[in-house]
């Protein structure tokens, strides 16, 4: 028997090297304890029991060295205060289900070390439940107590890393609400109630997330596939494309409603039609690209090392050769012409700006050509009689005359502008007077409540004229945008309405003071001259 028992024993200690968790160790015991009738295998089973609690002891202390960790290992998707919580959560889900498996196992002797490790677990119970709750707390302080008003912004915004494309322009502190609100949910906590109203907006702000993106995609799409001078080149077309997007970037806001229905898809109808502009102008440069390859790869001398002229025969070769090469230099040529006019076609209605940038072009291609000598020069002694090549081009009178058109209506809207600008003179004051010194001045003069009355209702009346221009208007090829400066005028208005205002406020306490003082001197002589009456 006690062979048998040691046998046993062994096979115990064997079945036992290989668990991990508690619950395996419970399964095993499970499987053996029938046989804890014999003694020395009741000794085994419970030192075998010691090991089971002891494994259950680690992971209480693995769970506890995270809880009191500086932070908590998060996923980068979870959100601060719930992510913790949930963290915590998953935590005690963790020990539960092991101090389940421990708590089914009535088959388990009672020992020290069981009581012990339940005291262990119930504390650690009780502060992953207190981290939790303090987590809330927590992140209401974090909350916005109007959080609607987050919303009360521009749809989209200039981007500031990359000018001039856009980009999205909404509240993160309203996102990381939203994800921190979906966790809470998840752990079946109440949602503070001045979140509510605006969390329940949260999937129609979603989907409009997604159409404000797909405009902001599709034009910095346009933006980026464009180089500096390309830009210029399409200027009107985007100044056209911006015109659209204008009101996502100042007057639409986030709280308005059915913005997809109108906004969205006349945004991305026009920006589609630029797309396909670019596209195609993008597909003449490299048509163009290719065949000045292809012009560059045909040699005007061919000689073929292997053969043997006589007489005239490399002169008839290669007279063959050349017009074969022109043949082929003509329809390249051809093809180079029909391309650039199809992308003409395309800008040919542009404004000066945009041929004023042809313009630029024709003299860097004149520059570029300066040093291209004509072929007597360089194939005979005989130089050419003629001018150089970019000196013809120069002179063409062609040339002079839109050059003299572009000029001209540079210098007539250089008028214009002016003109436009003397509208916003009659304001000048409002600038700049110096507030400071005319206010004391103006106190000096000891006016009247009506004078006030009349000032500040003047500087209304200003400011609800400058309200009613227009900031945004062409100018032929310019778009003005005043924005800025009539902001600034009606800043200046309401600061001297407060400039104003706080000289009344003062006239006024000083005046009150002055009153009470006399006040209290003759209630002062009164009651002296009683005493004296008395007395007498």
């Amino acid at each position: 028997m006690k062979d048998l028992e040691v046998m046993m024993i062994n096979t115990i200690s064997s079945a036992f090297e290989t668990i991990s968790t508690v619950e395996q160790g419970v399964e095993l015991l499970d499987i053996f304890m029938h046989l804890q009738v014999r003694e020395p295998i009741k000794r085994a089973l419970d030192k075998r029991t010691v090991e089971v609690y002891t494994t259950f002891n680690e992971e209480l202390n693995a769970v506890k060295k995270e809880l009191t960790g500086k932070a908590l290992p998060l996923p980068f998707n979870h959100p601060k205060y719930a992510g913790s919580a949930q963290w915590c959560r998953l935590l005690k889900k963790r020990i539960e289900r092991e101090m389940m498996v421990l708590d089914r196992a009535h088959f388990l002797p009672h020992m020290g070390i069981g009581e012990e490790t339940r005291t262990q677990y119930q504390h650690l119970c009780q502060a992953l439940d207190e981290n939790i709750r303090k987590d809330l707390p927590e992140w209401g302080q974090t909350v916005d107590r109007d959080p609607a008003k987050l919303l009360e912004v521009p749809l989209m915004a200039r981007s500031t890393e990359q000018p001039p494309m856009i980009d999205i322009n909404f509240s993160k502190s309203l996102t990381k609400m939203f994800q921190e609100i979906v966790y809470w949910e998840r752990l079946l906590f109440e949602i503070p109630h001045y979140a509510t109203d605006t969390y329940n907006k949260c999937e129609e702000l979603r989907i409009l997330r997604e159409h404000v993106l797909l405009v902001v995609r599709d034009y910095n799409r346009i933006i980026s596939a464009l180089s500096l001078e390309e830009r210029n080149l399409f200027k009107e077309r985007i100044k056209f494309l911006d015109k659209k997007i204008h009101p996502g970037l100042t007057k639409l806001t986030w709280g308005a409603k059915n913005i997809s229905d109108y906004f969205i898809k006349d945004c991305r109808v026009h920006a589609n039609r630029i797309q396909t502009i670019v596209n195609d102008y993008k597909h003449a440069n490299s048509s163009i690209s290719n065949d000045c390859r292809r012009i560059s790869e045909l040699l005007l001398v061919r000689i073929d090392g292997k053969k043997i002229y006589e007489n005239l025969e490399f002169d008839d070769d290669q007279q063959k050769h050349r017009a074969a090469t022109k043949e082929k230099l003509m329809l390249i040529h051809k093809d180079v012409v029909s391309t650039m006019k199809q992308t003409y076609e395309v800008f040919k209605a542009d404004g000066a700006d945009g041929q004023g940038h042809f313009g630029s072009i024709g003299t860097h291609l004149t520059e570029s050509i300066a040093g291209i000598s004509r072929l007597p020069d360089i194939l005979t002694r005989k130089r050419s009689n003629k001018e150089p090549i970019y000196v013809v081009i120069e002179k063409d009178e062609d040339t002079h005359k839109i050059q003299r058109v572009i000029n001209q209506g540079m210098q007539d809207n250089a008028v214009n502008l002016q003109n436009y600008l003397l509208t916003w003179d009659n304001y000048r004051e409002i600038w700049e007077i110096r507030k400071d010194a005319f206010i004391r001045r103006y106190q000096k003069l000891n006016p009247q409540v009506s004078s006030f009355d009349a000032d500040i209702a003047r500087y209304t009346e200003v400011a609800n004229n400058v309200a009613t221009q227009e900031t945004v208007l062409n100018i032929q090829f310019v778009l003005l945008d005043c924005s800025l400066l009539k902001n600034s005028i009606l800043g200046h208005c309401h600061e001297w309405q407060n400039k104003f205002t706080e000289l009344l406020s003062e006239i006024a306490t000083t005046r009150l003071k002055e009153l009470n003082d006399f006040l209290t001197n003759m209630a002062t002589k009164l009651v002296q001259n009683k005493i004296k009456f008395v007395n007498t």
